[in-house]
């Protein structure tokens, strides 16, 4: 979706930042991984929520401190309910 800008916005296009978090939840056979994007956009930040690839919110911040808390706040949220930093395979010898 292509919306237009006011003039006097800069029309910078958003950039993604690296990822602030992602965890995975198992549930039976299934594996399901939460992943908190940051975007830098022209008001601040935007922090991207999704669920196996499935946006489910998005805020946008306007200081560098106010993205920092909320990502820190939906990642606590998501390990209260059993979400955990992603499992990483043994490598092999």
């Amino acid at each position: 979706m292509n919306v237009p800008k006011p003039e006097f916005w800069n029309n910078a296009d958003p950039e993604r930042l690296p990822d602030a978090w992602r965890l995975t939840k198992v549930k039976g056979e299934q594996t399901f991984t939460a992943v908190c994007q940051v975007w830098a956009v022209e008001l601040g930040w935007d922090l991207r929520l999704f669920i196996d690839g499935e946006l489910m919110k998005s805020q946008v911040c306007r200081s560098g401190g106010e993205m920092v808390d909320r990502a820190e706040f939906w990642r606590a949220a998501f390990e209260v309910k059993g979400w955990g930093a992603p499992r990483t395979l043994p490598s092999r010898p």
